[in-house]
């Protein structure tokens, strides 16, 4: 029988972990998408407990935007710890 796990996390900025890299000085904005790079701390509580750090990269450009964030997790889950790596992708178009 499958177990369902429970719980909610918060999401935190990291400490200075924000940054990107913009268009080269006299590009044209349409030429050359931004690219930026954020850190997040995140923490679990309920069914899984613990925390994880989370780095993302994304992008915008003209009406297209991307986001891929890697999450490390090190958790506990039913008396059981260990660690994990989370993968994401978002992907959207004009705002949806």
């Amino acid at each position: 029988m499958p177990q369902i796990a429970r719980g909610i996390f918060s999401v935190h900025p990291a400490p200075g972990a924000s940054g990107g890299a913009q268009a080269p000085p006299g590009s044209a904005p349409a030429a050359t998408p931004s690219i930026g790079r954020t850190l997040l701390n995140k923490v679990w509580t309920g069914d899984l407990t613990g925390h994880s750090l989370v780095e993302m990269l994304s992008s915008v450009h003209l009406e297209l935007g991307s986001a891929a964030p890697l999450e490390g997790v090190t958790a506990t889950l039913h008396g059981r710890s260990g660690t994990s790596v989370f993968s994401h992708l978002g992907l959207q178009h004009r705002g949806t």
